[in-house]
């Protein structure tokens, strides 16, 4: 199992002890991805992300695909350049950039700026989404990431502004159902079956996501309850068709 979907499992368990529900939990055989054990029975757990879709470069990705290709780049720098003492340089990221095929032009451009000891903001390509800048920072040195974020143009993946908050989620949510649900119906020899949704995507609280998944027909047979969880680890029932825990 990934790190986040072990966290988003162990939140699921803290929110049932504090419910009174003791339980434990196994890895799960993908499908499911964990098993939680609560009292003689066993529910089927199945972890996912929430994360925001854009149009890019002709197709759809998330934003995680978007920016994927830059930690690699980051840690190459890193492992691979003497960096002034004292000198921390910020990578400033602005928009849904194509990084990966620019890639060693980009790291060129990098070591050139930092080669040069100069400290002013400077872009790195024509567009100017991705800026260098170095601070003189006490006891620090290297190179970090900042994201700014899509920009004003980005469009949300059916073509709408994706600075609408609404939107967004409520594709990503039809994304997540349109996977989750029918690998979901397949755990027969379960007795519950629950899906955890990490919230990748700031702008999806869970009041939002409540409200979106009403509108959805969501049915015991496929899902019992679903749970948000956020990048805090605080984790909150979003939908509950099987009554689990519904007052």
């Amino acid at each position: 199992m990934r790190n986040d979907e072990i966290i988003a499992v162990k939140s699921f368990t803290e929110f049932l002890k504090n419910c009174g529900i003791p339980s434990s939990w196994e890895e799960g055989s993908n499908p499911p991805d964990a098993v939680s054990k609560v009292s003689s029975e066993r529910w089927a757990v199945e972890v996912t992300g929430l994360h925001r879709y854009v149009k890019w470069s002709g197709s759809i990705a998330s934003e995680t695909t978007i920016y994927a290709g830059l930690g690699p780049i980051i840690k190459e720098l890193n492992d691979k350049i003497s960096f002034p003492p004292n000198k921390l340089y910020l990578l400033t990221i602005m928009g849904t950039f194509p990084f990966r095929p620019l890639k060693r032009q980009i790291i060129s451009r990098i070591k050139s700026y930092i080669n040069s000891g100069q400290t002013d903001s400077e872009p790195l390509e024509q567009s100017e989404s991705i800026l260098i800048r170095a601070v003189e920072l006490e006891g620090q040195s290297g190179i970090e990431l900042e994201i700014v974020g899509l920009g004003v143009n980005a469009m949300n993946a059916d073509g709408k502004p994706a600075s609408q908050v609404y939107p967004v989620v409520d594709f990503s949510i039809d994304q997540i159902l349109g996977e989750k649900l029918p690998r979901l119906k397949t755990l027969l020899d379960y007795d519950r079956r629950i899906l955890l949704i990490v919230r990748e995507y700031f702008g999806a609280e869970a009041f939002i996501v409540k409200e979106i998944l009403a509108q959805k027909e969501l049915s015991q047979d496929s899902v019992d309850s679903v749970f948000l969880v956020s990048s805090e680890n605080e984790i909150e029932c979003v939908a509950d068709s099987g009554l689990l825990f519904s007052k």
